[in-house]
């Protein structure tokens, strides 16, 4: 017996006609910058969706697919997150300049700003300066604007000139600018909720590289971190000048590690939790004191 189900609304000509132009849009937007890309050089690759192994960014999570061979025997393969992996060994394998626009997943992201499947253009130029590739960013927005027709950006209340010479932001370690004051401002309000007294230990501040004693400022400066230039070097030595011999970084990550063995650090020892044993930690603090 055909049952006789009625269309879903969800597919209907009217309900698709006012997101025809985004469609519409979103072609042209591709085709200018491919054709930017190819007049460059540069080779658009396709590299594969399912991976052996996924990345191991903390905090980036892989879906998980179930594959069957001939025999019936399963096989865990996983989406990518980006096609990094494989551009780079394309690289590796002797390419120079390559794009791909890549349809990418993300487990355990949702939200107004985050889906789990989107498609991210992602493109390599071996051997060039960092300034040639922020050169590339800024001509591929002006390629889609253009492509559009829109001479300004907009979104939820917000505005951006494409055509604008872009600010530059000099910040001493990434993330620690400006574009974060907002969120800084948020922290600060509700870190006002909190109570706070002097701090038993030597509180550094990684933005001014001096030792803060009261509470209310160690507070303040916890909640503006985000938005200020670290003074990573300058706060190392203060801490050797006032008896610091090691600096373990907590879970997650070795990036904070990486920057105290280039500082000057005197003979101290850094150290990250990831990838060394609790015992080891406690031994390497043992021995500082």
């Amino acid at each position: 017996m055909v049952e006789n189900h009625p269309p879903s609304p969800w597919w209907s000509p009217g309900r698709h006609a006012d997101k025809r132009p985004f469609l519409t849009a979103r072609g042209a937007v591709t085709r200018a910058v491919r054709a930017w890309f190819e007049t460059r050089g540069f080779a658009e690759v396709e590299t594969g969706v399912l991976q052996i192994s996924p990345g191991n960014e903390t905090h980036l999570h892989a879906p998980r697919a179930e594959l069957f061979d001939g025999d019936g025997r399963g096989l865990r393969r996983y989406l990518r997150t980006s096609p990094e992996f494989a551009c780079k060994k394309l690289l590796a394998a002797g390419e120079r300049r390559i794009f791909e626009f890549a349809r990418v997943f993300r487990d355990r992201e949702r939200g107004d700003l985050h889906l789990p499947e989107f498609t991210m253009l992602e493109w390599y130029r071996a051997g060039a300066d960092y300034e040639v590739v922020m050169a590339d960013t800024i001509a591929v927005v002006v390629e889609a604007a253009e492509a559009t027709g829109i001479r300004q950006f907009s979104f939820r209340g917000r505005t951006a000139d494409p055509f604008a010479d872009p600010e530059r932001l000099t910040v001493a370690v990434p993330s620690h600018c400006p574009l974060l004051d907002e969120q800084a401002r948020t922290l600060a309000c509700a870190c006002g909720q909190v109570a706070r007294r002097r701090p038993r230990i030597t509180y550094i501040s990684g933005s001014t590289a001096r030792a803060l004693f009261d509470g209310d400022r160690v507070m303040a400066d916890l909640a503006a971190n985000m938005a200020r230039p670290v003074l990573w070097a300058d706060t190392l030595r203060h801490a050797w000048e006032r008896g610091a011999r090691a600096a373990l970084e907590m879970p997650s990550g070795s990036v904070l590690t990486r920057l105290a063995q280039e500082a000057d650090f005197g003979a101290g020892v850094a150290l990250c939790a990831d990838g060394n044993r609790l015992d080891t930690l406690v031994q390497v603090a043992h021995d500082a004191q």
